[in-house]
């Protein structure tokens, strides 16, 4: 064999072990025998013009129609907490939970998600930024903390912290609850610290709820951010990468759990899609 020959045998084999490597990084998990799928879906913001819907804004008849479809096809709505009492004593589950999220803690959440919510007797996560509630603009168009406590007092609502001022993406800057370059280890622990703490405060004092469900605003996160979230009390925490949630009795599952985007402008039958297939575990559609 030449030279040149083992050279390109050589590159042609480690071409093929980066792509196996590759593809058993996104390989499908197997679902553990006798796990509980639980899928989440991720809305934000709702509106009643059609021409303010896109990749995260839906209609209000696109919401409704995909509430409507959850209970039409055997699901039952469940807060985080819920999963939460599942992994730790066990508490039951229905047959088919499905987990409904709001990020953001948009007005409409109040105005245009409540009304549909007690209309078909479901629940929701909504995660609150404490910052954007505290803004007296004109122009806002966020939940206000008596707007929050209202929904908390519902009963259809769980209340989730999505922070309280690290909702931002700044180039060289904060981007969400990630670690910047120029912080050390213990500077970024003490940041996120006090930033949850202010928000789980701000909260607790005046809407009366104290969070136990945590978002990562953009998805955003860094290895730390794990234990910073569960020395605070927090129970569960989620993400933006899509995939379906298996449970089997360890509330560490709880942690980083995947949820599906609901974009506007597909139709109902085809985005409930992810909650059956499989392949969905690890591709946005």
């Amino acid at each position: 064999m030449t030279k040149r020959k083992r050279k390109r045998n050589i590159l042609l084999l480690a071409g093929a072990v980066l792509l196996l490597a590759g593809a058993a990084a996104w390989a499908l998990p197997i679902p553990p025998a006798g796990a509980v799928k639980v899928p989440i879906l991720m809305y934000h913001s709702v509106t009643d013009d059609p021409a303010k819907a896109g990749k995260y804004t839906v209609t209000a008849a696109e919401f409704e129609a995909d509430m409507q479809w959850l209970s039409d096809n055997g699901y039952t709505t469940v807060f985080l907490s819920q999963l939460s009492d599942y992994e730790e004593t066990g508490a039951p589950l229905p047959e088919k939970p499905v987990v409904v999220t709001l990020d953001d803690g948009y007005e409409n959440n109040l105005t245009l998600v409540l009304p549909i919510l007690e209309k078909l007797d479901l629940r929701a996560t909504v995660s609150v930024v404490g910052s954007f509630s505290l803004d007296t603009a004109d122009t806002r168009c966020h939940l206000d903390l008596a707007d929050v406590k209202t929904l908390a007092d519902s009963g259809r609502v769980e209340i989730g912290s999505h922070t309280y001022a690290m909702h931002e993406n700044k180039v060289g800057g904060r981007r969400g609850c990630r670690r910047m370059s120029v912080e050390s280890a213990a500077d970024y622990e003490a940041a996120l610290t006090a930033d949850l703490t202010e928000n789980q405060t701000l909260l607790t004092e005046n809407c009366g709820v104290t969070p136990t469900v945590f978002t990562y605003p953009y998805g955003f996160v860094s290895p730390a951010a794990r234990k910073v979230v569960k020395a605070l009390g927090f129970k569960a925490s989620l993400t933006v990468f899509p995939g379906l949630n298996y449970l089997t009795g360890n509330p560490d599952e709880l942690y980083g759990l995947r949820r599906f985007n609901r974009p506007s402008g597909v139709k109902t039958a085809a985005f409930m899609k992810r909650l059956d297939c499989p392949a969905a575990a690890w591709f946005s559609w």
